[in-house]
């Protein structure tokens, strides 16, 4: 037993006395107790940061998927509301000069259709990684979905008939605008005649940090969390070059509640975060702070229980390489909210941008990095 009184030994010499608290063995023992207790204190800490990031449930191998902010399993939050945003992927149609539906032209509903290629995988994007799913669908002659042509505006050279071909006239040159962006072809055009039809594609993607993601003449920031979802076509059979492609995405929200706002977002410039961190002398580049411009679109905010998601609708697509004006309308009826985007007609390649995140819950959260995926993102059996 010992106490304050006792005599400090030799602890060199393997006949003194037993080392007393407050010995370097003891000081030892305090050093690895408080290190456990950081270390403790630090794997919480990624914790709480790993669920601040969204949580993506796929219902089924489709693109319809229901997204909760980090820590919430969809029940309720700690105040009892539901909170998720459920995206799905629904009708997607060629329109003719007029705007009206081109005849077999047409898929009824992307989440329902059965041949969907699935694949995940970590990808490098903007300079920070992200968990990317890409659900693809091989589009085939058959159904709604005919080789031949059946009607539409602009001169399109009679029936199209399923062979070797490719593509005939694509219409006028297209001419910049005031923006980053071109006008879209014009006038007419024959229909194209292709014996693939290509493809329609969706991925998803979740970033564990901060992006600027290149987008054409633009570039699109994204920060740690938010999810960004591409809409990708190649090769559309299109009876006339004066056409256009509408893809539908559907908003499901608890309460089925209308946006709270849609607005229009001019052009602007992204902060330079690279540069003003050289400015203010800190010695440190912000990943992802590449500046540039930021494209025109709509922004808009959804009630989804109790927190609310912000969509950001870029007016401006990928086409065939160029960045080019597209059309973004959101409709809502009934409590059912539809985002219609229509793209113009392409040759080869059509890619989309949007991007969406949950408000923040508060203003103090974890900076801590997360060191795993932070998200779940495999197909539910619902």
């Amino acid at each position: 037993r010992h106490c304050a009184s006792t005599p400090r030994g030799d602890p060199s010499s393997p006949s003194g006395p037993p080392s007393p608290p407050g010995s370097a063995r003891d000081s030892m023992m305090v050093r690895l107790l408080a290190a456990v207790a950081l270390f403790v204190a630090h794997v919480a800490e990624v914790v709480v940061a790993q669920q601040s990031e969204p949580v993506v449930e796929f219902i089924g191998k489709a693109p319809k998927l229901r997204i909760y902010p980090g820590g919430n399993d969809g029940d309720s939050d700690d105040d009892g509301n539901e909170t998720w945003v459920m995206l799905t992927f629904g009708k997607i149609e060629e329109l003719n000069a007029q705007g009206g539906r081109v005849s077999g032209r047409a898929i009824t509903s992307l989440a329902a259709e059965k041949g969907i290629i699935w694949t995940q995988e970590n990808r490098t994007v903007g300079g920070a990684k992200a968990l990317v799913t890409r659900m693809e669908l091989p589009l085939e002659y058959g159904g709604s979905f005919k080789s031949a042509c059946g009607g539409g505006g602009g001169s399109q050279g009679g029936s199209g008939s399923q062979g070797g071909g490719g593509s005939q006239d694509g219409g006028s040159e297209t001419s910049p605008n005031d923006g980053g962006s071109k006008k879209s072809p014009g006038s007419g055009g024959k229909a194209r005649r292709l014996a693939s039809p290509g493809s329609v594609a969706v991925e998803i993607f979740v970033f564990t940090s901060d992006a600027m993601v290149d987008y054409g003449n633009y570039s699109i920031p994204v920060t740690r969390g938010q999810l960004k979802f591409n809409v990708e076509s190649k090769t559309w059979p299109f009876c006339g070059t004066d056409h256009r492609l509408e893809v539908n995405l559907d908003i499901k929200v608890p309460g089925d509640k209308e946006p709270k706002k849609v607005e229009e977002v001019a052009e602007a410039e992204n902060e330079d975060e690279e540069a003003e961190a050289e400015a203010e002398g800190s010695g440190t580049k912000k990943k992802g702070g590449k500046g540039g411009k930021k494209p025109k679109g709509k922004a808009m905010k959804q009630s989804a229980g109790g927190r609310d998601v912000n969509f950001d609708l870029p007016e401006v697509a990928l086409v065939d390489g160029d960045s080019i004006e597209s059309e973004v309308e959101v409709q809502t009826q009934g409590g059912k909210t539809t985002i219609a985007f229509r793209f113009p007609y392409f040759e080869s390649t059509l890619l989309y941008d949007p991007t969406a995140s949950f408000d923040e819950e508060s203003a103090a959260e974890s900076t801590t990095a997360p060191t795993a995926a932070p998200m779940t993102m495999a197909p539910s059996t619902m």
